[in-house]
């Protein structure tokens, strides 16, 4: 998870968990509730069930459920809306992240790419900047390897089917013998 779902998560976690207590409590001190009742009361006001009242409520006690159907309708809606926002926050970023790379990627010309960066991966990348040339199979005894992977290496008595201009490829030649 990213870090800024991860703290929306927690933060979400934390404000539901901090009205639930809230309004547990409040019950508990001004109706002089036992918990269970005073947390049942609290999570059908917070979430408006209203499926029925656990007991029966004092003025100071309606005020109080008011105000905490307000600020729990308030807290739900700020959570859905920081959800959403991170949501969308981070997939738009995701989104446009790749839109720049497909970009970059059309505008570039004469490259390679090299999946891999194990010991044939540097070999390809070496031949390719000291010579200018890319390998596309390596022959070795009656063993052909096209696309060659990083866990292959060249060693003396190969064979490299190669592609790049002439001069690079007698380059490599002359290096070689």
């Amino acid at each position: 998870m990213e870090a800024a779902r991860r703290r929306v998560v927690l933060r979400s976690i934390a404000l539901a968990l901090t009205i639930l207590g809230t309004g547990t409590i409040g019950y508990m001190v001004i109706e002089h509730q036992s918990a269970l009742n005073a947390f049942y009361m609290t999570a059908i006001t917070v979430t408006t069930v209203g499926f029925r009242e656990a007991f029966p409520l004092s003025p100071a006690g309606q005020t109080f459920t008011i105000m905490l159907a307000f600020g729990g309708v308030g807290g739900i809606l700020l959570m859905a809306s920081e959800f959403a926002r991170a949501m969308i926050d981070t997939d738009l970023r995701r989104m446009f992240g790749i839109r720049r790379d497909l970009t970059m990627i059309k505008k570039l010309s004469n490259h390679i790419v090299v999946l891999g960066y194990g010991r044939m991966g540097r070999a390809v990348v070496e031949v390719r900047q000291r010579f200018g040339i890319i390998v596309v199979a390596l022959k070795r005894g009656d063993t052909s390897t096209f696309n060659p992977g990083p866990d292959e290496h060249i060693e003396a008595g190969d064979v490299l089917v190669a592609l790049g201009p002439i001069h690079a490829l007698e380059r490599i030649e002359k290096a070689t013998q």
